[in-house]
């Protein structure tokens, strides 16, 4: 076949239960005990060989973990045998780990040889399923009598993993800071038989070179940003995307933390337990003890809003967002809507392609999120009243938030 070298491999068929990867690596079982703790990846409805060949073409996996009954296959990155604490007793699962001596006494083994065709380059492979294709691998069942069973002969695998880059990211800098630090998801990445890869395998760059992630420093302009993600067999998937900053010289909060918003110009939908003396509107205020927390899966109140009326109308360039301290109530997604006065109807914020835009505070359980409204076409809103509307929240719709932008010096009508 070209291409395709030849090579004789010696197999060892043990008194225990093993099988052998197309290298000639014998793996030796361990019948209802798995390797726990050192799993790097999981895969589902995998058949033994299967999951046998795919353990032997990753460089990370040192042993494996079977289970007969749905055919998961666990690929460790290390062995019972440096991790003895780590082998547990798991029933219906296979451990195939490193050959070892048999401490139960003298090993017995017979010798065969078999047939077997990888390319020159020791590339990983997919398995083909066609008859034609099929060679052979020897399993020992738990009776101790050989088996043998198909497996495909290996091709050469050049697909690269898909590799997703977050949308377009904007932000600005806040106040006199030369640098912004935005936030985004972070790419993904996931291989034709690898699956996904860990995110700590994905590299992003900048135009300089240097690694970026999420909540580093950008200067303004536009940066473009480049992930990679490679394979088991090192095919690289990429994608990129954009990063860019505005210049918010003047940017300051508006009045949220500090009191300057009266408690009388913030307003809400419900509240939680009708108790405003600790879930009230007003103390929807950055850093502060409490925060408001409205009454969710109500009839009335199916999307719970907040709202802010500002003494003056101010260019607004994004908010900043917390959940209730100490706790697990917190938004994920909100929209925001917006008027220059009371006799406005209500505008909502969208994406350039006219969709309504869904911020994302996930993050805001853990720590103050920056969200910025930045797009293509926008540097900031024009407001005089401001409205939050959470579409999705972790146990309770509870927030703190302050306001960042300038102020025009004319009044709105509170």
């Amino acid at each position: 076949m070209e291409g395709l070298g030849l090579l004789i491999l010696t197999v060892l068929i043990t008194a225990r239960q093993a099988c052998v990867a197309a290298s000639g690596t014998l793996y030796v079982a361990r019948e209802n005990q798995a390797l726990v703790g050192h799993t790097f990846l999981s895969l589902h409805a995998t058949p033994l060989v299967r999951c046998m060949v795919l353990c032997h073409r990753h460089r990370r996996c040192l042993s494996f973990n079977h289970g007969d009954t749905d055919g998961t296959c666990q690929m460790n990155g290390a062995r019972a045998e440096e991790n003895p604490e780590s082998l547990q007793q798991k029933s219906g699962f296979l451990y195939f780990g490193g050959l070892e001596s048999d401490t139960e006494g003298p090993m017995e083994t017979t010798t065969e040889t078999v047939q077997v065709s990888t390319n020159s380059q020791g590339q990983g492979y997919e398995l083909d399923e066609s008859a034609a294709a099929m060679s052979t691998v020897l399993v020992l069942g738990s009776q101790d009598v050989p088996e043998v069973v198909g497996v495909s002969q290996p091709s050469p695998d050049f697909e690269a993993p898909t590799v997703t880059c977050p949308n377009a990211v904007w932000s600005y800098t806040n106040g006199g800071e030369a640098q912004a630090k935005p936030d985004w998801a972070p790419p993904t990445a996931v291989d034709n038989l690898d699956g996904e890869i860990p995110s700590s395998e994905i590299t992003c760059v900048n135009d300089l070179g240097l690694v970026v992630g999420p909540g580093d420093g950008f200067y303004k302009g536009v940066t473009t940003v480049w992930c990679e993600a490679y394979d088991s067999v090192r095919n690289m998937g990429t994608c990129l995307f954009n990063v860019s900053i505005i210049d918010c010289g003047g940017c300051a909060p508006l009045g949220m933390e500090d009191g300057t918003i009266p408690d009388d110009h913030i307003g809400a939908s419900s509240v939680l337990n009708s108790d405003d003396e600790n879930y009230g509107p007003g103390l929807a205020r950055l850093n502060g003890a409490k925060s408001w927390c409205a009454r969710t899966f109500q009839l009335d109140d199916p999307l719970p809003w907040i709202r802010v009326f500002l003494s003056h109308q101010a260019d607004v360039y994004g908010v900043i967002v917390q959940g209730r301290p100490s706790s697990d109530m917190f938004v994920t997604n909100f929209i925001v809507s917006y008027a220059d006065d009371t006799s406005q109807l209500w505008s909502k914020i969208k994406e350039d392609t006219g969709f309504i835009t869904k911020f994302d505070s996930s993050k805001s359980g853990e720590t103050a999120v920056h969200v910025p409204f930045q797009s293509a076409s926008r540097d900031y809103i024009h407001l005089g009243h401001l409205r939050i509307t959470p579409i999705k929240w972790q146990t309770a719709v509870c927030m703190r938030l302050e306001i960042i932008g300038k102020t025009s010096p004319f009044s709105v009508d509170g």
